[in-house]
């Protein structure tokens, strides 16, 4: 499923059988939603394929995804020492 968060929309969706991998077809399931101004994915697609082809568009598609807490990303996120404050919550 495609949403439209801004006005609670769907975009798009596409029935498929309950064995299909999250990330099968995903291309054409783009292809067919690029009216889209920012594109949010799940976890399920995090994978090299599918973010050149992303970044590989002529026109950028802009993305914010989710990704598996590898100890490999989570060093990547610890890593910077230039964290900028924002707020005394915690």
């Amino acid at each position: 499923m495609a949403f439209i968060a801004d006005i609670e929309l769907v975009a798009n969706f596409w029935l498929r059988s309950g064995d299909a991998h999250t990330a099968n077809n995903f291309k054409a399931f783009l292809e067919e939603t690029l009216s889209i101004g920012l594109l949010r994915l799940d976890s399920g697609f995090y994978s090299k394929d599918i973010f050149g082809f992303l970044e590989q568009k002529d026109t950028p598609i802009h993305y914010i995804t989710s990704v598996p807490m590898y100890v490999t990303i989570q060093r990547k996120i610890v890593a910077p020492k230039n964290w900028l404050k924002i707020d005394n919550v915690f």
